[in-house]
């Protein structure tokens, strides 16, 4: 007999599986040998990819934002990071599906780049309104320092 909750093989005349503590009336009579196998994900590694793509795309573009002086190049490596796990994890379900199971870490992965892209946004947003403003800045304090001569009127 075999425990209907969990699939462990069980011995005559027990009352409940040992693995599960499930009640053993609700066993099935058949072998282990027939038991369904459980599928894997095919798409676990472009999942797990996409996961950590998305998951760094976070952290660019919080660097970018909470960290002065980070590079201006940051918040673009997020949108990069974020679009390629979306790309990733999208795949990741197509392949899982195909299989006829769920990609869990696709579906993570999914999320996480979701987040990413409108962060990374954002963070350019606020980069070019930095490097704007020190653009400004610069020509202001140029065309101030070139125009007093010494003399007052």
């Amino acid at each position: 007999m075999v425990c209907k909750n969990c699939g462990n093989p069980l011995d005559e005349g027990t009352q409940f599986c040992a693995v599960c503590g499930a009640n053993v009336e609700e066993a099935v009579n058949m072998d282990v040998s027939d038991m369904p196998v459980k599928k894997s994900d095919p798409g676990m590694v472009f999942g797990i990819i996409a996961m950590v793509a998305g998951i760094l795309s976070i952290i660019c573009n919080i660097c970018c934002c909470c960290i002065p002086y980070v590079s201006y190049v940051t918040p673009f490596i997020g949108l990069v990071l974020a679009v390629a796990g979306l790309i990733l994890a999208i795949v990741a379900m197509k392949k899982a599906s195909s299989a006829g199971c769920k990609s869990v870490f696709g579906i993570i992965g999914l999320i996480v780049s979701i987040v990413g892209i409108p962060l990374a946004v954002v963070s350019i947003i606020i980069t070019l309104l930095g490097a704007a403003t020190s653009i400004i800045a610069v020509i202001l304090s140029a065309v101030g320092s070139s125009s007093s001569s010494g003399y007052y009127y």
